[in-house]
Formats: C-alpha cells, structure tokens, sequence
C-alpha cells in the first residue's frame, strides 16, 4: 500500500482500497466492486491499438 500511495492518485486508491477489502470478503463483493467502478471507470477504447493492429470494431 506504501508503493501505491506514493504512484497512484487518492481517488484510484481508495478504488484499490475497496478491491482489497472486497477480495477478503467475497465473490458478491468483488462482483459489486467491478460493477461500480466499471460506472466511476468507463473502460478505455485504445483505437490507435487497434487501428495500427488492422482491427476494425
């Protein structure tokens, strides 16, 4: 936790924060934390990737 705090900002620790606590709980709460940082996180579409790999979608 020392190393993420020093290279990742507070609000994505706290994010990482939770993924820990919900790991040492449950499947039902690591399924509850992707679904609500899958909201606060929208997933990132690298279309440069994929346009240099010849992907069209």
């Amino acid at each position: 936790m020392e190393q993420l705090s020093l290279n990742v900002r507070e609000s994505k620790l706290a994010v990482l924060e939770r993924l820990i606590s919900a790991i040492r709980t449950s499947h039902d709460e690591i399924d509850a934390w992707v679904v609500t940082t899958q909201e606060a996180f929208p997933l990132v579409q690298d279309r440069g990737f994929r346009a240099a790999s010849g992907g069209n979608s």
